[in-house]
């Protein structure tokens, strides 16, 4: 016996037609690859056969969908991939498929992410970081680009912007902040923001520009320099803060 029509259907889209296990597509070169694999199998000997009890073994709630290499590694490993973690494998799957593709879902995640970042990035704090451009800044100037990727952690499926305006103000922001990390230390391979051009303040929470120990021509173009990438970081940040306050009015900055 195998599955219905429709719950085979069914499995392949709620799957979109991934493999659950390593979310790669079960088409290869145009030849259709997926495997319908049982959870219990239809024998009693077979891969998680004595967990039969009352299940119905032809049906979309016992069959996961997976690629040939896994279906043969679930099955080996019966063990490991016992019933309750496959159909937690199955449910979570299920669920990361919904979640990039339901719009109202989407919405919500994104939401979800914004709120978490502006929260603890100090986005709401980039006038203050800047205003004392380009001869001091803050220490903590970096927690703009470090908490966004944080938050790609916390929210892997978010992340690329399903809203493409909102993706290019997102990253240009983050892009101009990393160009200004990376002015800061000196080079980006330094992941201190002491170098031969500032200095950690007294307090400890400030970098100040060392202009006493380098030279006046130095000195200016390095300010000039600077002010284009605290430009950059200014107009990046009205953008994105006008955009978001206009079409998402439930994200707090």
């Amino acid at each position: 016996m195998s599955l219905s029509r429709g719950d085979e259907r069914k499995l392949h889209a709620l799957s979109q037609g991934k493999c659950n296990l390593c979310s790669r597509s079960v088409f290869t070169c145009g030849t259709y690859v997926g495997e319908n694999a049982h959870i219990i199998a239809f024998r009693i000997n077979g891969p998680r056969g004595k967990n039969r009890n009352n299940t119905n073994i032809d049906s979309y709630e016992n069959h996961i969908l997976l690629c040939p290499f896994h279906h043969s590694e679930v099955d080996k490993n019966q063990e490991y991939f016992t019933e309750d973690y496959l159909l937690s494998i199955k449910r979570d799957h299920e669920a990361l498929m919904s979640a990039c593709t339901d719009t109202s879902l989407g919405r919500k995640n994104i939401v979800s992410f914004l709120n978490a970042y502006f929260r603890y990035s100090g986005f709401g704090r980039i006038p203050d970081m800047l205003g004392r451009s380009p001869r001091i800044f803050p220490v903590g100037i970096g927690s703009i680009t470090d908490f966004f990727y944080l938050a790609m952690k916390d929210f892997p499926f978010v992340v690329p912007f399903r809203d493409i305006e909102l993706h290019h103000l997102f990253y240009t922001l983050i892009q101009s902040f990393e160009e200004l990390n990376c002015a800061l230390r000196g080079s980006e391979h330094n992941t201190h923001f002491v170098s031969h051009n500032f200095w950690i303040s007294p307090t400890g929470d400030n970098i100040i520009l060392q202009e006493n120990e380098l030279s006046e021509d130095y000195c200016i173009n390095l300010r000039s320099n600077l002010s284009y990438v605290v430009d950059r970081c200014y107009r990046s940040f009205n953008e994105l803060g006008t955009y978001i306050r206009r079409n998402y009015p439930e994200v707090i900055i």
